[in-house]
């Protein structure tokens, strides 16, 4: 089926599994159920253009927001690298560092290529600092992981060891969809099945912790009867 015949009004039913999880995922943040419900109608219909590129835009999304949806943001939040670049291309400017190529395209002489620029101080310091602030924001797939378990998993070793499989598999999974953000072919079969994994590795993630909240909300209402 042609991208053509593409028609956004044509109903996609979501299982009672999937609904379960988007109303999981609604609950920590509105738009990543936004999100995978996309991911879900893009999967169902094939006639939607640029389907698969979107699904995986999708699913790298939800990856990437949701550490910080469950378990808070990071301390120190994050590197605005838009901000920081223009304050360094400022000083940069002011410094009157020459900005045209040491050897411009298709001249055969020029600088050697271990040639020396020499800096001034302050930009110097101002590019060490950028550096620094870019090594302290920036988290692992690994702690992103461990971040996600500590606040989903229950205190038993047992669930622990479960979790930690779960979130080296969920990382394996995803970065199969960013290769395919990025441009990657894949074929129908095994974007299904890759989407069915993320699914189940989604669910187990967040099982555990909607378990013990359910566990809590019983025992409160109880409480107030």
């Amino acid at each position: 089926m042609s991208s053509s015949n593409f028609n956004p009004t044509r109903p996609v039913q979501l299982t009672e599994g999937q609904l379960r999880l988007l109303d999981r995922l609604r609950e920590y943040d509105k738009g990543l159920g936004n999100l995978y419900r996309s991911a879900v109608i893009m999967l169902r219909d094939r006639s939607f253009p640029a389907r698969v590129r979107l699904i995986a835009h999708a699913v790298r999304e939800i990856r990437n927001r949701l550490p910080d949806a469950v378990a808070g943001p990071r301390t120190g939040g994050r590197l605005d690298y838009k901000t920081e670049l223009d304050n360094l291309g400022r000083v940069w400017e002011r410094a009157g560092v020459v900005t045209s190529p040491l050897v411009k395209p298709g001249e055969q002489n020029g600088a050697p290529i271990n040639a020396k620029v020499s800096l001034p101080l302050r930009l110097v310091r101002k590019i060490e600092k950028l550096i620094s602030k870019h090594k302290k924001v920036r988290e692992t797939k690994k702690e992103e992981a461990s971040r996600l378990i500590q606040a989903a998993a229950p205190e038993t070793v047992e669930s622990r060891q479960h979790l930690e499989a779960c979130a080296y598999h969920w990382y394996q999974v995803t970065d199969w969809f960013v290769g395919i953000a990025h441009g990657e072919s894949t074929d129908e079969a095994t974007l299904e099945s890759n989407f069915e994994h993320f699914e189940a590795l989604l669910t187990s993630l967040l099982g555990h912790f909607f378990e013990a909240v359910d566990e809590l909300d019983e025992i409160l209402e109880d409480a107030n009867a």
